[in-house]
């Protein structure tokens, strides 16, 4: 988060730019935004894993490389493109739908949790949903959060 006289620095600086050179920014800054986040809706899938949704939403969507997806999910490049093979192979069209909710990629990156341990506890903890909205949203049973909530806090103790 930008403080103080960093934020004056910066917002002096922007208003010295013409207008295309801002709209350049916005627009280089917003997709960047976009490949640090992934919307809630893609978890919804029963089909694939929620690890696989994540690699096949960021390589379809965003058209990332495997090495930068890798980068993104502190995994090796060679799961990622394994786990990329098997979700197309499950699911052969791209995911769709909307979500309000965005989730960070970095809470994917501690690989002392699963990808749905990292995912239920940033939805409790960060965004303060409850278990059983977790599973409605994600369409899981309500007692796999619970569940994997659970592990995810013991592993955190």
């Amino acid at each position: 988060m930008l403080t103080g006289s960093y934020k004056e620095i910066l917002f002096s600086r922007l208003k010295s730019l013409s207008k295309p050179e801002k709209i350049e920014i916005i627009s280089f800054l917003t997709e960047q935004l976009k490949e640090n986040v992934i919307p809630l809706f893609i978890f919804k899938n029963d089909s694939l894993s929620a690890l696989e949704a994540i690699v096949k939403y960021l390589k379809e969507e965003h058209n990332l490389s495997y090495i930068k997806i890798s980068k993104l999910l502190n995994r090796s490049n060679k799961t990622i493109w394994i786990t990329y093979q098997r979700a197309k192979k499950k699911m052969p069209k791209k995911l769709v739908g909307k979500s309000q909710i965005l989730i960070p990629v970095e809470i994917f990156q501690n690989r002392k949790f699963s990808v749905l341990e990292s995912l239920a506890s940033y939805l409790k903890q960060e965004q303060g949903i409850s278990y059983k909205e977790i599973a409605k949203l994600i369409n899981r049973n309500y007692r796999t959060i619970l569940t994997v909530y659970r592990r995810f806090r013991k592993k955190n103790e």
